[in-house]
């Protein structure tokens, strides 16, 4: 679903459930945004739970089914020999795992807090080399043994979801501005503003120029969820239960059935 489609569904429900729409635009993007970062977070957690319950199969079963899979990356880092430090990628958002090939052995990399690095770096009992691990500082990995490989998986950051949009100038109707969507002036009146899609097809042919339009064309601020559609009905459920409805993700999708139904 499209952030236009999510936002019409929500106070499709709201106005069942309670009275009138619950969610202005601008109130919408700021919740899907904490949604967002929620859920993640959540689901992030959650693995790594099962990862220190060491369950393989509950793990993989719970892989299989996870939202965060369009987020999961894998990078190979380069690591100074001399103090084992590696800078961490751009977009790292949330440690996943950590591996090296040491000595032509695969081995897991035990990523820890600071405490027990230093003491594990002090021990003269500890074998790096068998169990190698690193600590993470800001925008750097440090790794002992200094000399191993890393292969990071880690969560990416994810885009800002935000819905753009503008209104009729006639009427002051908002008008949503698709991703890729732009606003340009009239070429047979400088005076009128018309908002086109993606394809130059025209959207509305008189709108405010509600933004900063000395640069045009003003190309579109919309920015999609890049979860799988699939995972959408639960975001419509949390936002919802902001305001006070709580409906599992199986009444969101009967909701959305009648509401196609009813042709709004």
């Amino acid at each position: 679903m499209t952030l236009e489609t999510i936002y019409n569904l929500c106070n499709y429900i709201s106005g069942k459930e309670l009275t009138g729409n619950a969610f202005t635009l601008d109130q919408f993007n700021l919740i899907i945004n904490s949604t967002q970062a929620e859920i993640k977070a959540e689901e992030l957690d959650a693995l790594l739970a099962l990862k220190i319950k060491a369950d393989q199969h509950a793990l993989s079963e719970y892989i299989n089914s996870w939202m965060l899979k369009p987020f999961v990356k894998q990078k190979s880092l380069i690591v100074t020999p001399v103090d084992g430090y590696a800078v961490i990628p751009d977009d790292y958002e949330r440690y996943v795992s950590a591996f090296s090939m040491y000595n032509d052995v695969f081995r897991p990399i035990d990523i820890v807090d600071t405490e027990t690095f230093n003491i594990r770096r002090a021990s003269v009992n500890y074998q790096p080399e068998v169990h190698p691990f690193g600590e993470i500082i800001d925008t750097k990995i440090n790794l002992i043994p200094y000399d191993i490989g890393c292969q990071l998986t880690y969560i990416r950051k994810s885009a800002i979801p935000f819905q753009d949009y503008c209104q009729d100038a006639i009427t002051l109707e908002v008008i949503f501005m698709p991703a890729g969507s732009y606003i340009d002036k009239d070429p047979n009146d400088s005076s009128v503003y018309i908002l086109y899609d993606y394809l130059n097809n025209i959207i509305n042919n008189s709108i405010l120029s509600s933004h900063d339009l000395h640069l045009l064309p003003f190309n579109s601020l919309t920015k999609e969820l890049e979860f799988e559609d699939w995972t959408h009905f639960k975001f419509i459920s949390r936002i919802l239960s902001k305001v006070g409805v709580n409906l599992s993700e199986q009444g969101v999708s009967q909701y959305a059935e009648t509401k196609i139904k009813e042709g709004k």
